[in-house]
């Protein structure tokens, strides 16, 4: 049940280091599950507990599942919020970061505004804003022509 194994990961990232460090064969198992809520969860827990070559697939996972134009609000919401746990952590995802989007389909909008306003907090704390973000993509876009 994809419910048990999201609570199971999430409790041991509660529990921290040494948790996530006893498990750390099924957190990394846990990055294939079929939920993608159990794939953050995992992601997560690896991210912030675990071994150093565990942050670059966990940056991966989260930056992939916080794409709007593949998945929905809940998702994108869930895979920001533990991107943002991670803190400076993020540090290289960041042009993963600056790319996604911030606009996409919701059920109803008062979902939509939390997408933007996470991703302006990821995006100040790796010393960018939108209004910084944007110039770019418009610059790369003129430098396609």
């Amino acid at each position: 049940d994809s419910a048990v194994r999201y609570w199971g990961a999430m409790g041991l990232l509660m529990r921290g280091a040494t948790s996530v460090g006893a498990a750390h064969v099924e957190l990394t198992a846990a990055l294939q599950d079929t939920s993608p809520y159990v794939r953050i969860a995992a992601a997560e827990s690896l991210g912030r507990f675990g071994r150093d070559a565990d942050l670059s697939i966990a940056l991966s996972t989260l930056t992939a599942l916080a794409d709007w134009r593949k998945h929905d609000v809940f998702i994108v919401f869930a895979a920001l919020h533990a991107l943002e746990a991670l803190g400076p952590k993020v540090a290289p995802a960041k042009q993963a970061i600056l790319a996604l989007p911030s606009t996409g389909p919701s059920p109803d909008g008062r979902y939509a505004a939390y997408v933007p306003r996470i991703l302006e907090r990821l995006r100040s704390e790796l010393g960018e804003s939108s209004q910084d973000a944007a110039p770019a993509k418009a610059k790369k876009k003129r430098a396609k022509k």
